[in-house]
């Protein structure tokens, strides 16, 4: 069984290379025919993200049918979860490609599947309004998920693959997030199970000893991404490798100027092309003045050799202190007792107990605040 993560097919920022092509979806397409390849005759599961939007064109969707039609040629059965990104989409108007192409299996709500002699749970991330139907019945998405397994198999699942945000996984940036509304994942809250693999996060990854990991996606989706290999998971009796993709990516690179230390830009050619030959390019310019940023002339200068698709500016007197004053901003606006209350509540603790807790945390998040206020 294979494992592969966050297609988002349709993404086109960033993805437009010197000749106009829509370098991404073509990576990325390319990339899944090498898995159906690697994997054939087999089982191939994306861990949701398969679009990377609610309304994908039709001109992505006839791309994503033709790989499914070559997995089926190839004798590869591909289930297709739905991640934070696409849950949207109508995949009940899809279910004619069941009829189609058999052996393709569109998963919107968590299902339990025996996948040659190992038992599979399923959890891809659902619509809001179809999640609080199935809490409010089930009282948990952990309920309602383990609800789906037979009661003569409980207690012997072997693998969990989903769309999910586990405590602990990092991004691209080495910051520990909760992003994109996303489903949790607490491993607590299942049967023991041997090892689940996971779509959501850009970075592959291994957490709880081994147990949890992060497939990352099939091609670069952000400029902090470009540096981290890709690949997928080859699962074998409970064992899971990473294996790298051996299909070329068009490259991305993020290239800095200063002009906080210059008075004039002197661009050396040389070095240009060094950094930017055959590149998507996000170009950040830190500056102490805007009259200084002659963007027309980096731009220019750049896009001889690759071609630049984000251009910004920084205004600052240094660059450590601008570094400081976005560190801080990361912290602005968050509501703490908030971020308490859902932590507590995922502990399902005695109400009194609940309440006990909410009390003492937000007294001691009020003296933490007053205190860094008074500081400032």
């Amino acid at each position: 069984m294979i494992v592969i993560g966050d297609l988002h097919l349709g993404k086109m920022t960033d993805t437009i290379n010197k000749k106009g092509v829509p370098s991404r979806l073509y990576d990325t397409i390319a990339r899944f025919r090498e898995v159906i390849e690697f994997v054939a005759p087999g089982i191939l599961v994306v861990a949701g993200d398969v679009f990377d939007s609610e309304h994908p064109h039709t001109y992505v969707i006839d791309q994503l049918l033709n790989c499914l039609r070559y997995a089926v040629s190839k004798g590869v059965a591909v289930y297709l979860l739905t991640g934070n990104h696409d849950c949207g989409v109508r995949y009940h108007s899809l279910h004619y490609v069941k009829k189609l192409l058999p052996g393709i299996h569109l998963i919107s709500s968590p299902m339990f599947i025996p996948m040659r002699g190992q038992s599979v749970l399923l959890l891809p991330h659902m619509p809001r309004a179809d999640l609080e139907r199935a809490i409010a019945k089930h009282g948990s998405y952990a309920d309602y998920a383990l609800a789906v397994i037979p009661e003569c198999m409980q207690g012997s699942l072997d693998v969990i693959i989903g769309h999910a945000h586990i405590a602990g996984a990092q991004n691209a940036s080495d910051i520990e997030i909760e992003a994109g509304d996303a489903l949790r994942f607490d491993p607590a809250d299942y049967f023991k199970f041997k090892v689940g693999i996971f779509g959501h996060i850009h970075k592959h990854q291994t957490l709880k000893n081994g147990k949890i990991v992060y497939t990352g996606p099939v091609c670069t989706c952000a400029f902090d991404e470009a540096e981290y290999e890709k690949g997928f998971i080859n699962l074998n009796d409970q064992e899971s490798t990473f294996v790298p993709f051996s299909t070329p990516e068009t490259q991305y690179k993020h290239i800095t100027v200063d002009l906080v230390n210059k008075d004039e830009l002197k661009l050396n050619p040389y070095k240009v092309r060094e950094v930017a030959e055959g590149k998507l390019l996000k170009v950040t310019v830190y500056a102490r003045d805007q009259m200084q940023i002659d963007k027309y002339k980096i731009c220019k200068a750049f896009n001889e050799f690759g071609q630049v698709m984000r251009f910004e500016t920084m205004i600052c007197n240094k660059i450590g202190e601008l570094e400081d004053e976005l560190a801080d901003e990361i912290f602005k606006g968050v509501d703490y007792n908030a971020v308490l209350k859902n932590w507590l509540e995922s502990k399902k603790l005695p109400k009194l107990e609940l309440e006990r807790a909410l009390k003492l945390g937000s007294e001691v998040i009020a003296e933490v605040l007053n205190a860094e206020r008074a500081a400032s």
